[in-house]
C-alpha cells in the first residue's frame, strides 16, 4: 500500500507541476529584471549587458521546453491530451515567429515587434533627372565619409544653439530606406548612403533639400546573418573623394561610382581576389538568397579610407594560402584611385568590424585599424606592419568593431563592449622599430560595443554598456556615468557640444563638459533601429536607421558657411 500511496503522490506532482509553475514565474522575473535594470545589474556585478540578456533569454527558452517534456511525457493522461497540451504550449509560439519578427537591441534585449516582411520593400523613386549632381566640392563643412572628415566623429566649425527648449531642430523631411548600417556622406548639398533593397545592394544618393532621389546603383548582393542578430544590408559608408563615390558592400564588393550619375567606374569582389569561400543560404520564411562569410559573421563594415592616390580597405582570410597550402589573413589592400588595381596587401591579421584611419604618430603617418586580435599600425605606402597592440576578439562572436582612436603624436585610445573596456597605449619609435607600452587598462569603461568614444579637451565621452560616460584620456578615471536610456546609438561632438542619436531614434544635444551630464533637449526622429552614424553637415543633421532617414535644420550660432541646397 505504501509503495502505490508514493506512486500515486509522485505521479499527481508531476500532473500538477507545482515545481514548474514556480521555476516559470522565477524566470520571468529574472527575465523582466534583466530587461529593465540590466545596466545597473551589470555595473553591479561587472557582467556585461549582452551577457545578461542572453543568459535570461537562454533561461526562458529552457523553461519552454521544460513545459513540452512535460506536456508530452509527464502529464499523464491518453496520448491525445498529451498532444493537447503540446500543441497549447507549442503552436501559439510557432505562429507568433512565423508571422511577427523580434527586433533586439546591440545588447540582444527584445526591443519590439514587427510583421515579417515576405516581399522585397519598394522603395524606387523616379530620378530627378532635370537636376545636377556634382559631388566634386569638399566645404569645410561638408561631412565626406565616415565619422567626418578626419574620422574622428568631430564636427568644427559649427556651433549650434544650445537652446533646444525654444529653437529645436525642424523637420525637412523623412523617407522610407532600405535594409542596412551604412551611414551616410554629405557634399554639395547631396547626401549619399548604401541600402539593402530586397536581392539587391544599392548605393543611393539623395537631395538634402526635400530627400528626393537622385541616382541609384544596384548590385546583385545580399548579405545577412543566419541567427538574424546583426539583420541584412550593407554596414560600411560610402566615402566621397575627387566627385566620386567609394563604397564597400557587405559581402565584399569595392566600387568607384562617378558621382554625376552613380555609373560604375571600376570594381573589385575581395572574395574573388582572395578566394574565399561563401556558403549561398536561403532565409528559411522569406525564400531571400544572402551570403555570409565564414569568420566574419556580421558582414564587411569597413569604410573605404582615401590616402594620396590609394583607396584602402579591409582583406580578410586568404584562401590562395602560402607555398605551403597554408591558410593567411590580409588585413588591408590598396587600389589605385582611378582604375582599381591592386598596390599592396599588408597585414596578417583577420579583420574585424572598425575602418582604417590615417594618422600621424612619432612624426610618421601611420594607418591604424583594430582587426579581429590586435590594433594594427600600417605603413600608407607599402603595408608593412609597423606595430601591434594585442586586443582579442572573435570576428564572429566577442568582435572588435570601435576605431582605434587617435589621441596625440604619441597615443592611441582602445575600446571595446563584451566587457573589454578602454586601453590607452603609447606609441614610440626606436633604432629597433616600433614600440607599444600600455599606460592604463579600465575593463569599466569605454565598452563601446557598436560606436565610437569622441575626444575633446582631454576627454573621453562614449556610449558605454548601456550608459553615457565621461573619461580623463590621460589616466582612465571616470569623471561622470549616467543611464540616459540611448543604448548603442551614436554620438558625435560639434564644437563644444555633445550630439547623441539613440538606439530608437532620439536626438539629444549636451555640454562636452567634465562636470555631468545635462542634457538641452531632445527631438524623436526615425523609427526602426538606430545603429547607422549619423552626420552634420553646416545647419544640416541626417539620421537614419534600417527602416528610415531623416534630415533636420538645426538653428545655429556665429556659422556663416552654411551650405547651400541645389534646386
Amino acid at each position: 500500500m505504501a509503495t502505490n500511496y508514493d506512486t500515486t503522490s509522485r505521479t499527481a506532482l508531476f500532473r500538477q507541476p507545482k515545481r514548474l509553475i514556480g521555476l516559470s514565474i522565477f524566470v520571468v522575473a529574472v527575465y523582466f529584471l534583466v530587461h529593465w535594470l540590466g545596466p545597473i545589474v551589470s555595473l553591479a556585478t561587472g557582467i556585461p549587458t549582452d551577457v545578461l540578456n542572453v543568459i535570461s533569454l537562454v533561461l526562458l527558452a529552457v523553461t519552454w521546453v521544460a513545459w513540452l517534456v512535460w506536456s508530452l511525457f509527464l502529464s499523464g493522461g491518453s496520448w491525445s491530451g498529451r498532444l493537447g497540451w503540446l500543441v497549447l504550449f507549442a503552436a501559439p509560439v510557432l505562429a507568433f515567429l512565423t508571422v511577427f519578427e523580434l527586433e533586439t537591441t546591440g545588447d540582444l534585449k527584445i526591443s519590439g515587434i514587427k510583421l515579417r516582411r515576405f516581399t522585397a520593400l519598394q522603395l524606387d523613386q523616379p530620378a530627378q533627372t532635370d537636376a545636377v549632381v556634382d559631388l566634386t566640392p569638399i566645404a569645410a563643412d561638408s561631412f565626406p565619409g565616415f565619422l567626418g572628415p578626419q574620422r574622428d566623429g568631430r564636427v568644427t566649425g559649427v556651433r549650434l544653439d544650445p537652446n533646444w527648449a525654444v529653437n529645436p531642430p525642424q523637420e525637412m523631411w523623412k523617407i522610407k530606406v532600405g535594409d542596412g548600417w551604412s551611414g551616410v556622406a554629405i557634399t554639395n548639398g547631396f547626401a549619399v548612403t548604401m541600402e539593402q533593397r530586397g536581392p539587391q545592394e544599392c548605393v543611393v544618393c539623395y537631395r538634402l533639400a526635400d530627400g528626393a532621389q537622385m541616382w541609384i546603383h544596384r548590385n546583385p548582393q545580399r548579405h545577412d546573418d543566419r541567427g538574424n542578430m546583426g539583420y541584412a544590408g550593407p554596414r560600411s559608408t560610402p566615402t566621397i573623394h575627387g566627385g566620386k563615390v567609394y563604397c564597400q558592400g557587405a559581402t565584399g564588393t569595392l566600387m568607384c561610382l562617378e558621382g554625376t550619375t552613380g555609373s560604375l567606374l571600376w570594381k573589385q569582389e575581395i572574395d574573388q581576389l582572395l578566394k574565399i569561400e561563401y556558403a549561398p543560404s536561403t532565409a528559411l520564411l522569406t525564400g531571400e538568397q544572402f551570403r555570409q562569410e565564414p569568420g566574419l559573421a556580421w558582414g564587411r563594415s569597413i569604410s573605404p579610407l582615401i590616402v594620396d592616390d590609394l583607396v584602402i580597405t579591409g582583406g580578410g582570410a586568404n584562401h590562395r594560402g602560402d607555398a605551403a597550402g597554408a591558410k593567411k589573413f590580409v588585413t588591408l589592400i590598396a587600389f589605385r584611385q582611378d582604375n582599381g588595381e591592386v598596390v599592396w596587401e599588408g597585414g596578417d591579421e583577420m579583420i574585424a568590424y572598425g575602418s582604417p584611419n590615417l594618422v600621424t604618430l612619432g612624426g610618421q603617418q601611420h594607418i591604424v585599424l583594430t582587426a579581429e586580435n590586435h590594433s594594427l599600425g600600417i605603413d600608407p605606402t607599402n603595408g608593412e606592419i609597423l606595430w601591434k597592440i594585442p586586443f582579442p576578439g572573435n570576428s564572429s562572436g566577442d568582435a572588435n568593431t570601435s576605431q582605434t582612436t587617435f589621441v596625440d603624436d604619441q597615443h592611441v585610445l582602445l575600446s571595446k563592449g563584451y566587457g573589454r573596456g578602454g586601453k590607452l597605449v603609447r606609441i614610440s619609435s626606436s633604432p629597433s622599430g616600433w614600440q607599444t607600452a600600455e599606460v592604463w587598462s579600465n575593463s569599466r569603461i569605454l565598452r563601446t560595443k557598436l560606436t565610437n568614444p569622441v575626444l575633446l579637451g582631454g576627454f573621453a565621452y562614449s556610449l558605454s554598456d548601456g550608459f553615457i560616460e565621461c573619461a580623463e584620456v590621460a589616466t582612465g578615471e571616470l569623471k561622470w556615468k549616467e543611464r540616459a536610456h540611448l543604448g548603442n546609438g551614436q554620438l558625435l561632438i560639434v564644437d563644444d557640444h555633445l550630439l547623441i542619436h539613440s538606439e530608437h531614434g532620439k536626438l539629444l544635444l549636451a555640454p562636452a563638459t567634465p562636470d555631468k551630464f545635462e542634457p538641452l533637449g531632445e527631438v524623436k526622429t526615425v523609427s526602426g533601429i538606430c545603429w547607422n552614424t549619423f552626420a552634420v553637415s553646416g545647419q544640416f543633421i541626417v539620421v537614419r536607421s534600417n527602416t528610415e532617414m531623416a534630415c533636420y535644420r538645426a538653428k545655429t550660432i556665429d556659422h556663416s558657411t552654411a551650405i547651400g541646397l541645389p534646386q
